[in-house]
């Protein structure tokens, strides 16, 4: 901005005063014309005041430039001008008022014609910049201000000195629609220079001359300055000048660099630190620091990790300029403790845009001196298992010095490996390989044997500490250890001799097994192993498999009962991994039936046995009262099996109840015929408990006898009347055989026998009364225990448990239409009271029948399910193992089936048969579903990929998985195998599998490039997969009970498990009224039989009392008439 202007006559000055800002006159004139006679103005450049002759001569000078400018324009060449429109920047770098300039690449001035990219020197002091050295530049544009016919405009010759590159001058762009300048780092100067003499033209030799100069004076490397030379600046830190070092040998806190020009010469140059060696330049320098752990041995490197970077000015230091001092943090003091390999790398970019780089590499070894021994985990578990008997994994160990370096072995160390617990010495490891790996970094302890016992001492932990030591220097390794026992070697039998009493029926109240590796330390805890019983049964729902508990035993306390029969020989055996390990024999004790009574070995036709007592001993001929009947009809009792025929009064359902030992037969008939009576008295469980009785039944001798002609016709037709028992053909009783009763004995024991009768009847009568009464009040408690539950159960949730009750009973009805089926038989075997120890042996390992464990949503896929499977694996007996298979079906020498064992024994006592075959699925041999479940509701299904077009769309009409679209039956929501695995993950997984489900057969045949392992279709499509279809419709008679979905969304665990139990305590109550139905009849009928034979006992009395008074006066009359 011009401020004034003056007029030629300076005497009397005129100022004209422009507003910098808005370019207005403010005023013109002198100072009285102005009327600022009383003002002192005083006029500055910058800061510097001017006074008036300075000013003056500087006044006159500029009139001569002006004159010199503007009285003739400047004679232009041959070449055309560029216009353009300066920008706002350009405009203010070049001090121009017009805002158009005229661009020329020639001038002549004076005679003498100026080109672009002419090389010229401009004197010291030529123009503004050049006041101390003589600039070397080359001319690049002149630029002159405003259009030709404008008068007045300045002129500039723009140039580039030697020292700035091509690259970084003034760039002229032209284009079609808007040339552009930009200056950059060329020099606008005056074109008076050229008036003035101050710009002249170059020679090559002379320009080339400076040219070297130039290149010499650049920058050309970066220098660390060493510790000699920091100490001479005073300042503390610099880099080693060695390439490797050991840890913990220098400390850093600073590092200072500097930047060398062209012609600095290291090993010539004394002072290094003379300013003229040393680039003062303002640039900035980067510094990186970079480590890699390991020695530089010419191998690939992991990735290097970047620990500091800095990036700063340059600085003076007591009048040293061009200094790059990186200070560093306190964190970096020791950082040169961790061996490997430290890289700085320095960068400076020059004002020529060349980037000079340096690298300084560092290499740091570890301490000479071992500070202590580490184990290397490689990423394994910290805690290491350790194996009686197996040899250990190999173990890494290193040398560390103070800095937590890793250093080499300098041989191999004479190891000791021990054993510790709890920090005291257990056990000497003797057997063990030690050895260094080849660049002698590692420690190398492998095959190490622990061979020793006793370590039940520290269970249940099991931690004990391995530890490697070197005999000859104090530095060891402790490794965390879990001791873990040998594999099962042997059975120590552990069970106190004198408590064990082998008696069928009895529960051994102490076994306890000790399981022992080859060292006789305890196994380990979880190790399943498979007890073989022969004569013994499992109390529990294990069954044969059992684990290993915490203190290396299997306790079977409680758990075995006797089942084999007096005198017989039981064992136990252990196998693991399919050898028998343990076996022990057991010998049950042994028993004897007799009689207390005498029994004759010969009787007479239509004699009786009356009163007989039977008792059973043991070896020593002690009654054994443990042997006592407190259930009725249930265990204990005595059965008589009659081998001849033609005898009356015994009925071979009756069974004879044992009290403390010993059994009382009232009465065993003798038949009406000669020959040999022979009968089998045996205990009706344990038929080894059995006597043989044969009697020679012989006709009764010819004795005396009162003829019943000379009681009289009135005696006669009372004794013999149709309504009483007609008396035997040759006396009315016996005692002994040959003894001679009289007459009116005769009448005392046949009332006797009739009041046997009623007294047998009574009793009987009185029994199922009793019962009933019992089965009365079973029935009042169940009755109770439902109403409790049911109080405390929602009663939509009572609505539903009806409805699902009324669909498992409509299938049920279907399956007792197939009586022939093994189905049907567990079907009805649930409600058989009368077979509850078969019951209890065949369902104790039973899961049910396939159709009963889940439900669907509709009829449609109930029915399309159950055409799929089936109606053999629909009646599919599933169990929990393949032992419980076993026993659904025996089998006699030659491979056929025993129909009067097992189930088919059991539905003959049904009045049903199985014929045909039928499936039995063993659950604990599935291989289970592996995926995940989804997990979100108690149904845990499981987490299948829906199948999916390329365009990842779910396939159209796809409804789902068919082992995900069954419910699971409430009752078995939690029935798990060993494993932990559930019914879906296993049964239904075996069945359907990977099956998918669509809406109609449409999408099924769309569908079928994506199937793998068959589709259906809820209309009745099947695609069993592998191309096998199944055509037709059927309409299977056994299907999936159909429950809506809600029903059993809604139930919660705590209902689930309360309808449970109304359900099993409804099936109950269902079974006693049954049975208190059939007792009702049996107590009717022995009330009806009580009534009757005591009404012939009060005739027979009464005709009795009648017949013996006749018979007196009849005898009185005859011995009068003597």
């Amino acid at each position: 901005m011009r401020t004034h202007e003056g007029l030629r006559d300076w005497g009397r000055v005129r100022w004209r005063w422009i507003d910098g800002g808005t370019g207005c006159v403010v005023g013109v004139g002198v100072g009285e014309e102005m009327g600022w006679s009383d003002i002192c103005a005083e006029v500055y450049r910058g800061q510097k005041l001017l006074d008036v002759s300075d000013l003056r001569k500087e006044y006159e000078d500029w009139i001569s430039v002006m004159h010199g400018k503007y009285d003739q324009e400047v004679v232009c060449g041959d070449g055309q001008s560029d216009f353009f429109v300066l920008s706002p920047v350009n405009k203010k770098v070049l001090a121009f008022s017009s805002d158009v300039v005229r661009v020329r690449k020639d001038i002549e001035r004076k005679g003498t014609s100026w080109k672009s990219g002419q090389r010229i020197k401009i004197l010291k002091g030529a123009a503004p910049g050049c006041h101390k050295n003589n600039i070397y530049a080359t001319l690049e544009y002149i630029l002159v201000e405003g259009f030709e016919e404008d008068v007045g405009g300045e002129a500039l010759l723009i140039c580039r000195p030697l020292d700035v590159p091509e690259q970084d001058g003034c760039l002229y762009e032209v284009n079609s629609k808007n040339p552009s300048l930009d200056i950059r780092r060329s020099l606008p100067l005056p074109i008076s220079i050229i008036d003035l003499g101050k710009c002249l033209a170059v020679t090559s030799a002379e320009w080339n001359s400076q040219l070297e100069k130039v290149h010499q004076k650049a920058p050309s490397t970066i220098d660390l300055l060493t510790t000699q030379q920091c100490l001479q600046l005073e300042l503390d830190g610099t880099l080693p000048i060695d390439a490797s070092i050991y840890a913990g040998q220098v400390t850093l806190k600073q590092i200072v660099a500097v930047v060398r020009p062209v012609y600095f010469n290291s090993p010539s140059t004394t002072n290094t630190l003379d300013q003229k060696y040393i680039i003062k330049d303002d640039l900035e320098m980067s510094l990186e620091l970079n480590y890699i752990a390991g020695e530089n041995k010419g191998k690939c490197y992991q990735e290097a990790m970047h620990i500091y970077g800095a990036r700063i000015k340059s600085s003076s230091h007591k009048e040293l300029r061009g200094l790059y001092i990186f200070k560093l943090d306190t964190k970096f003091q020791a950082l040169f403790r961790k061996a490997g390999v430290y890289t700085f790398s320095f960068s400076v970019t020059c004002k020529d845009s060349s980037l000079k780089k340096y690298e300084k590499r560092i290499i740091v070894k570890p301490c000479t001196r071992v500070n202590k021994w580490e184990l290397i985990n490689d990423g394994r578990k910290s805690c290491y298992k350790i194996r009686v008997g197996s040899c250990f994994p190999g173990l890494s160990v290193a040398s560390y010095d103070e800095y937590g370096n890793q250093m080499p072995f300098k041989s191999t160390p004479d190891v000791s490996v021990k054993v510790m617990i709890e920090g005291s010495e257990h056990a000497h490891v003797e057997k063990k390989n030690v050895a260094l790996s080849s660049d002698k970094m590692i420690l190398e302890v492998s095959d190490i044997l622990v061979e020793e016992s006793d370590f039940h001492k520290i269970r249940p932990s099991n931690e004990v500490t391995l530890e490697i030591s070197s005999k000859a220097e104090p530095f060891s390794v402790s490794v965390p250890c879990v001791v873990a026992p040998g594999p099962l070697h042997h059975v120590r039998d552990l069970s106190p001799k004198s408590e064990i009493h082998f008696v069928p029926g009895n529960v051994i109240g102490h076994v306890l097994l000790e399981m022992l590796d080859a060292y006789d330390n305890h196994t380990e805890k979880g190790t399943e192993v498979l007890l073989n019983v022969d004569g013994l049964c499992f109390q529990d729902h294990r069954g044969s498999k059992h684990e290993i508990d915490d203190n290396g035993c299997i306790n079977l306390s409680g758990l075995l009962k006797v089942v084999g029969g007096y005198g017989e020989t039981v064992s136990l055996s252990v196998n693991y991994e399919g050898k028998t390990i343990f076996e022990k024999k057991f010998q049950v004790e042994k028993r004897f039936l007799r009689t207390a009574s005498r029994v004759p070995k010969c009787c007479y036709v239509g004699f009786q046995l009356e009163n007989i007592y039977f008792e059973i001993v043991n070896f020593e001929g002690v009654v054994d009262e443990t042997i006592d009947d407190m259930k009725f009809g249930l265990s204990h009792t005595l059965k008589i099996t009659l081998e001849s025929v033609g005898v009356d009064g015994i009925d071979d359902i009756c069974r004879y109840v044992f009290r403390r030992g010993r059994c009382h037969v009232s009465m065993i008939p003798i038949p009406r015929e000669q020959g040999v009576f022979s009968f089998l008295v045996a205990h009706s469980l344990y038929s080894e408990l059995c006597v043989n009785f044969k009697i020679n039944v012989i006709q009764s001798p010819k004795v005396e006898r009162i003829e019943l002609s000379q009681l009289g016709d009135v005696v006669h037709s009372q004794l013999f009347r149709e309504d009483i028992l007609a008396l035997p053909d040759s006396s009315f009783a016996v005692s002994d055989v040959g003894a001679l009763i009289s007459p009116h004995k005769a009448l005392e024991n046949y009332v006797e026998v009739f009041e046997r009768n009623v007294t047998k009847a009574a009793t009987r009568f009185a029994d199922y009364e009793r019962n009933l009464a019992m089965l009365n009040e079973q029935k009042k408690e169940i009755e109770q225990g439902i109403e409790e539950l049911q109080g405390s159960i929602l009663p939509q949730s009572l609505i539903k448990l009806d409805y699902v009750r009324t669909e498992k009973e409509a299938i049920l009805e279907r399956i007792n239409g197939k009586c022939n089926t093994a189905a049907s038989v567990f079907c009805d075997l649930a409600k058989a009271i009368e077979l509850q120890e078969a019951q209890n042996k065949l369902l104790r390992d039973m899961i049910g029948v396939v159709f009963q464990l889940g439900t669907v949503e509709s009829n449609s896929l109930s029915r399309v399910l159950s055409d799929y499977l089936g109606e053999d694996q629909m009646l599919a007996v599933v169990c929990k193992s393949y032992a419980a298979a076993k026993d659904l079906e025996k089998y006699g020498k030659h491979g056929n089936i025993d129909h009067t064992d097992a189930l088919h024994a059991v539905a003959t006592k049904l009045g049903k048969s199985i014929t045909g075959r039928f499936l039995v699925i063993c659950l604990e041999d599935i291989s289970p579903y592996c995926g995940e479940c989804k997990g979100d509701d108690q149904q845990n299904k499981l987490a299948l990929q829906d199948p999916l077009l390329p365009d990842g769309n779910i396939l159209s009409g796809f409804l789902g998985y068919a082992v995900n679209m069954i419910n699971l039956d409430a009752d078995h929501l939690f029935t798990r195998t060993a494993k932990g695995h559930g019914l879906r993950e296993t049964l239904f997984y075996l069945l359907f599998g990977d099956l998918q489900v669509y809406e109609t057969r449409e999408h099924l045949r769309q569908a079928c490039c994506y199937t793998k392992h068959g589709a259906i279709s809820l209309d009745g499509g099947i695609m069993k997969g592998n191309g096998v279809l199944s055509l037709g419709y059927c309409q299977p008679e056994i299907c999936f009970p159909v429950i809506a979905s809600e029903i059993h969304g809604e139930l919660s665990p705590s209902e689930i498990c309360s309808l449970k139990q109304i359900q099993d305590r409804k099936l109950q109550l269902e079974n006693i009224s049954d049975e208190i139905q059939k007792e009702n009849k049996a107590c009717a009928k022995a009330r009806k039989k009580f009534e009757s034979e005591k009404k012939r006992f009060d005739i027979i009395c009464k005709d009795c009392l009648l017949l013996s008074q006749n018979y007196l006066e009849h005898k009185s009359d005859t011995m009068d008439r003597s």
